[in-house]
């Protein structure tokens, strides 16, 4: 709220300054600050006064894409997907190498169950090769993959996923499903989810598929283990109940 109220005053500023001094303010400056203002808006949760000042922003300036981007996340926010869709394909026309709203969209389309179209948009993202974040692209398209059960095309992006970004624990999880899926990768399986529970301790699930991996390699006490750490970590969740479930079946 606090950086809310200095934006706003900020544009106060802007504009009473220019005001006072007969001088017009730019274009540029005005859709900036809008966008600032749009910007702080969301972050405080207040989506049509965001939707608000992206709009103004882009009245002001249609080739401002960071307002472009950021009203179809204000869309997708309120499961309006085609407007978010539209607003994306705005920022890559002006912007072809934007992979973040190639990404988007590529999220979009995925939740909508249009697997090619998603896969595609993400593809396309990675053709940027100065982006910043390819790891959350291959960790998507691995996603893709896995759901139309191509395993193994699946675990290359997760693994590239995790070479990119060694610190990146839902891919290593990710790829632990993957290795257990395949059902002959156990060993494989076994070490991504012990690097991702060591990334991210705080994972239940991913201690939870320990657990089981070492109740199937007769390893009980350290599954015992695994599933309590489960349970403390959440306690009232499904999983806690079959982690309770399964130490009780040992007794």
């Amino acid at each position: 709220m606090k950086k809310l109220m200095l934006y706003v005053g900020f544009f106060g500023m802007l504009l009473g300054g220019c005001a006072t001094s007969g001088q017009s303010v730019s274009p540029e400056k005005e859709a900036s600050a809008h966008f600032k203002l749009g910007e702080s808006y969301l972050n405080d949760g207040a989506l049509q006064a965001a939707f608000l000042e992206f709009q103004k922003a882009i009245g002001i300036n249609p080739r401002d894409k960071l307002s472009h981007y950021y009203l179809g996340h204000v869309y997708f926010r309120q499961k309006r997907n085609q407007d978010a869709l539209k607003e994306f394909a705005q920022v890559i026309k002006i912007d072809p190498d934007y992979s973040d709203a190639y990404n988007y969209s590529g999220v979009i389309y995925e939740s909508m169950g249009n697997l090619d179209l998603a896969l595609k948009n993400f593809q396309m993202a990675l053709k940027n090769k100065l982006y910043e974040k390819p790891h959350f692209i291959h960790y998507n398209i691995g996603q893709i993959f896995s759901t139309q059960n191509k395993l193994k095309e699946a675990a290359a992006e997760f693994s590239e996923a995790t070479q990119i970004d060694p610190g990146y624990a839902d891919a290593y999880r990710a790829l632990g499903e993957v290795f257990l899926k395949m059902g002959s990768n156990e060993k494989e399986a076994l070490s991504s989810f012990e690097e991702a529970v060591r990334l991210a301790p705080g994972d239940p699930v991913g201690h939870f598929r320990l657990g089981e991996i070492y109740w199937k390699q007769k390893s009980y006490q350290k599954g015992e283990a695994e599933f309590k750490k489960v349970i403390s970590l959440s306690p009232d969740s499904d999983l806690a109940k079959e982690a309770k479930k399964q130490i009780e079946r040992r007794k």
